[in-house]
């Protein structure tokens, strides 16, 4: 067995196992918002779904690989959040997920198999009222840098770029 073969059959057998679920009732509140909080579940295909352009991760997650395995041989466990700017044609990741969607679009290009390519997705509102609204902007902004950050660790100047690029908008939005 190969180098390669060894920590491939190591990642599977560590993914051999439920996920833990949070079951808290602080992990279960919300921040009141004037915005619809409704949330459904709808089915994507990846030519519909695009990663968040402002990301914070710019380079790849060190733990893509482990990703890349896990789907392809339990499914996603974890579906990603989404929402769609007003007049937008597709939807975009709301607060983390662009590796599993590159995941996804790796496998559908190795395999051809449909279950990578058709994907339920949470779908959350857009949070403003315009497509370039700084708020919502802001929100999923915040939500990437949170999420990025818990996943797997964000450069030093990845943090401090996002950080940055929110405080931009933070600025824009109480002017």
């Amino acid at each position: 067995m190969t180098k390669d073969e060894k920590r491939l059959a190591a990642i599977a057998k560590g993914l051999n196992v439920s996920p833990i679920s949070n079951t808290a009732p602080s992990y279960q509140t919300a921040t009141p918002t004037h915005y619809s909080s409704d949330v459904e579940y709808i089915t994507v295909t990846l030519d519909k779904l695009r990663p968040y352009e402002h990301n914070p991760r710019k380079t790849r997650n060190p733990n893509f690989e482990m990703i890349k395995e896990s789907i392809r041989r339990r499914g996603l466990d974890h579906k990603p959040n989404i929402t769609r700017r007003p007049g937008e044609d597709f939807y975009i990741i709301a607060d983390g997920g662009n590796t599993r969607i590159q995941a996804l679009k790796e496998l559908f290009t190795e395999t051809k198999d449909p279950k990578f390519w058709s994907i339920s997705c949470q779908y959350k509102p857009w949070q403003g009222d315009t497509a370039d609204s700084v708020e919502a902007e802001l929100n999923l902004l915040i939500g990437h840098l949170i999420e990025n950050d818990t996943r797997a660790d964000l450069s030093f100047i990845e943090k401090a770029l996002g950080i940055l690029q929110a405080k931009e908008y933070y600025e824009k939005k109480i002017r």
